[in-house]
C-alpha cells in the first residue's frame, strides 16, 4: 500500500487455520514422545524445521518451501519490514501462548496437545530470531 507520499509501508496480514502447524493431527502418544525424546531427529524442535509453507521457490518447483527457506526470501526481499515484525512476533512472552491455552477446554484439547502447540510456538520464534537476527 503507498500513502499519499508515496511511501510503501507494510503490515501483516490476518492468517487462518493453524491448528495442523500445532500438531493437530499428531495423536497424544507422538506428541508426548516428541515432547520428551532424546532422539534430535524427533523433537519438537525438529518436527517445527520440517514445516513448509504454501509458498513454491518458483513457478517450475514441485514443492513448497519450509517455512525457515520461506523467512530466508523474506529476509533477501524485504529485510527491514521482515526484521521489523520478526522481532514484534519473537518478543511475544510464552505466557501470552500459555494464557490463550488456558481458556480452551480441556474437553477440546488435551495437555499433550497444549504442550505440544507451546514447544512448536516457542521453536518457531527461536528459528525467525535466528535467521531474521533479532
Amino acid at each position: 500500500m503507498t500513502d499519499e507520499y508515496g511511501d510503501t509501508s507494510f503490515s501483516l496480514a490476518p492468517t487462518f487455520d493453524h491448528a495442523s502447524s500445532l500438531g493437530r493431527n499428531e495423536t497424544d502418544d507422538a506428541r508426548r514422545r516428541r515432547l520428551t525424546t532424546s532422539d534430535e531427529r524427533d523433537t519438537v524442535q525438529a518436527y517445527a524445521a520440517r514445516a513448509r509453507s504454501a509458498f513454491y521457490q518458483s513457478a517450475a518447483s514441485e514443492r513448497t518451501m519450509l517455512q525457515k527457506e520461506t523467512l530466508v526470501e523474506l529476509i533477501r526481499a524485504y529485510r527491514e519490514p521482515t526484521r521489523f515484525w520478526a522481532k514484534i512476533l519473537c518478543d511475544v512472552p510464552t505466557a501470552v501462548f500459555e494464557s490463550i491455552f488456558a481458556r480452551i477446554s480441556p474437553q477440546l484439547i488435551s495437555d499433550e496437545a497444549t504442550l505440544f502447540a507451546l514447544a512448536m510456538l516457542s521453536a518457531n520464534q527461536q528459528m525467525i530470531r535466528e535467521v531474521a537476527g533479532v
